[in-house]
């Protein structure tokens, strides 16, 4: 198996918000990539030369970043849940951000599969 295309997503979210994204990952064919015995990863920044992320997520930490398993009989499903928690955006000033994700594939070999996306931090009416 190849490895994992890389795509531009934008996204946006209300601040305090929750939200699930599906994230699918496949190869520069289009055949799912393999998520099993990896790791996947997301930085959200307000600049992308910070050294610290605003957001960061893990699936080592499955209410973060949830990879689907099994994978099915007929092949990889190359998809994972990312969660998003009103506390990841409640302390963030409304605004544009950058992120990216990143996969670990059972060989330890690292690949972006999302490369420096804009995130968007959009202002809540409601006050929490």
């Amino acid at each position: 198996m190849g490895s994992p295309g890389i795509v531009t997503n934008e996204l946006v979210v209300v601040r305090g918000q929750s939200k699930k994204w599906l994230l699918t990952v496949t190869d520069e064919d289009g055949v799912a990539y393999s998520l099993e015995s990896g790791e996947v990863r997301m930085s959200v920044k307000k600049d992308e030369k910070a050294d610290k992320a605003g957001i960061y997520k893990v699936s080592t930490d499955t209410d973060e970043i949830e990879i689907v398993t099994p994978q099915t009989d007929e092949g990889n499903t190359g998809k994972a849940y990312i969660y998003l928690k009103p506390a990841d955006t409640i302390a963030l000033e409304p605004g544009d951000y950058w992120y990216d994700v990143w996969v670990k594939n059972a060989a330890g070999d690292w690949s972006p599969v999302v490369k420096k996306a804009r995130f968007t931090i959009e202002w809540s009416i409601t006050v929490f």
